[in-house]
């Protein structure tokens, strides 16, 4: 039985690291990344496109049985020069993709999520571990 993961900022860093361990494992990896060389290309701070791409992803593998939320836009300037504007970008790419692509696949799932709280999900597989999922406050 194949196994699906859909894994935001899929393209580079912990989001490729983390798409290289899952398929290694078997898993289908539908990886998520403003790159245009990922496999799905959105914005995961669109919440229209990610409901789009995730509806997408269903049709075209199934269920979706993990999620791997790692995209992510940094500032690359000293904390205290960035802008209002790059900071809500960040938080737009950090939380509101987050909060996206959870969403949209707690409804594919038929459940609810309450996200009162900011919380990543990182699999552990990216440290060598064989956990299903292992949850980040940051």
């Amino acid at each position: 039985m194949t196994r699906t993961a859909i894994v935001t900022g899929s393209a580079s860093g912990i989001g490729a690291a983390v798409a290289a361990a899952l398929q290694k494992d078997g898993y289908t990896v539908a990886g998520l990344d403003i790159h245009p060389a990922a496999p799905y290309v959105v914005d995961v701070s669109d919440p229209a496109a990610v409901d789009q791409t995730v509806a997408r992803v269903v049709a075209e593998h199934g269920p979706v049985d993990a999620v791997v939320s790692a995209a992510g836009h940094y500032e690359m300037v000293p904390i205290s020069d960035i802008t209002r504007q790059q900071l809500h970008r960040m938080l737009r790419v950090h939380l509101g993709g987050l909060r996206n692509v959870i969403r949209e696949w707690t409804r594919w799932r038929g459940g609810s999520l309450d996200l009162a709280l900011a919380v990543f999900a990182v699999m552990l597989l990216v440290l060598g571990m064989r956990a299903v999922l292992a949850v980040y406050v940051a």
